[in-house]
């Protein structure tokens, strides 16, 4: 009885022309891979940001209910007064609002949250300057 013996090749690996072709694949695959992943990114960004407010703005609601104060956030460029700007983008305050003018900072309110630059690379426009909530959580102004 004879066992078929199978003949190893004394080269074992890959050819030049196997490894231009792989490369050149890889290289189409890239290609195409790259502007995908940065549409996912920007995405993401407006995601983050866009979470970011909404979460602020929740707890403004929630920290008027609990302090039994109106509460405000506002938009703030540098990170200490609000800015009386719609862009949002810069930063926000959120802050005591229960003295004085509304939607500002004045003598009596207290900071609560400041938020700076949430990110550099999405606009956030709003309809107002800022949003105040009072002790009950409805919506004020």
């Amino acid at each position: 009885m004879k066992v078929a013996r199978r003949k190893l090749n004394a080269h074992q690996g890959f050819s030049l022309i196997e490894l231009t072709v792989t490369m050149v694949v890889g290289g189409i695959l890239l290609t195409l891979a790259i502007p995908n992943f940065r549409n996912f990114a920007a995405d993401n960004a407006l995601i983050a940001s866009s979470n970011e407010l909404v979460t602020h703005i929740n707890l403004t609601r929630a920290q008027a209910i609990n302090r039994n104060v109106p509460v405000s956030i506002c938009a703030s460029g540098d990170a200490s007064t609000c800015s009386n700007s719609t862009r949002w983008d810069t930063g926000w305050i959120v802050f005591t609002d229960n003295t004085g003018a509304k939607g500002e900072i004045d003598g009596s309110d207290e900071i609560l949250r400041i938020h700076s630059d949430p990110n550099g690379h999405v606009n956030i426009l709003g309809g107002g300057t800022y949003i105040r909530y009072g002790p009950t959580g409805i919506r004020l102004d």
